[in-house]
């Protein structure tokens, strides 16, 4: 994205002030400036997740996907950065997506090798709903398509998910906005930004690196170590 569409599409609140993202991740620290600078170093994901929240991404911060990078010498860090999108999937109703509101979004998309190989595999998870029950692959094809339409899911499945990422950019998008919850738990409560409750918040996935821009030098730290603020280094957050 060039410099000019970054800001024509940059991520505003109402006063036309950009929206702070934030995005919680571990690391060793000597490796720390090189995954704020590069939000796409993913464990296991499509493409990196932001936050509007500085408190969720405190407990990603904290709790890392990857506990192989749990150790006592590895950090927690909050990045804070601004995000572009152009045209972006906006799922903001709610946690979870209908089966008729997926079919209207990909459509014809849906008869292809990703969406059925993505299909096949929750399915077999047990992470597919219908009518307050756990469907399965048999059962949901042995439905008519107005039982189909019934189905939910979690939308962080979908948005995870390489598969579906590689469809929505055929379709045109160049990330996702959604509504994604977080247990704000027990292990960042030491931090003086702590907040004990299960929220929920906005959540941004741009697709391609140049639509984030990393604000320098504006980061929280944690030491894994005790699960405290690091006393090493100054920290700023943006409340």
């Amino acid at each position: 994205m060039k410099k000019e569409d970054f800001e024509k599409y940059l991520m505003r609140n109402e006063d036309s002030t950009p929206i702070k993202m934030y995005r919680g991740f571990h690391a060793e620290e000597g490796e720390i400036e090189k995954h704020l600078e590069n939000p796409f170093i993913t464990f296991n994901r499509a493409v990196p997740t932001f936050t509007g929240s500085p408190h969720t991404a405190s407990v990603y911060a904290v709790s890392p996907n990857n506990y192989e990078h749990d150790t006592g010498d590895s950090y927690g860090v909050v990045g804070i950065y601004e995000i572009a999108m152009k045209k972006p999937l906006i799922i903001n109703e709610s946690r979870y997506i209908d089966y008729v509101d997926i079919r209207e979004i990909f459509g014809s998309k849906l008869e292809t090798i990703q969406w059925q190989s993505f299909l096949e595999e929750t399915m077999s998870k047990g992470v597919w709903n219908h009518d307050g029950c756990e469907t399965d692959l048999d059962e949901f094809n042995d439905m008519d398509q107005d039982e189909q339409d019934m189905a939910y899911i979690e939308t962080y499945w979908l948005c995870d998910d390489a598969r579906v990422i590689t469809l929505l950019k055929s379709l045109g998008y160049d990330g996702i906005a959604s509504i994604g919850v977080s247990h704000l738990d027990e292990k960042v409560e030491d931090s003086p930004h702590y907040d004990n409750r299960i929220c929920a918040c906005s959540e941004y996935r741009p697709f391609n690196k140049d639509q984030v821009r990393y604000e320098s030098n504006k980061e929280m730290v944690y030491q894994n170590k005790g699960r405290v603020i690091s006393k090493e280094r100054e920290v700023e957050m943006e409340m």
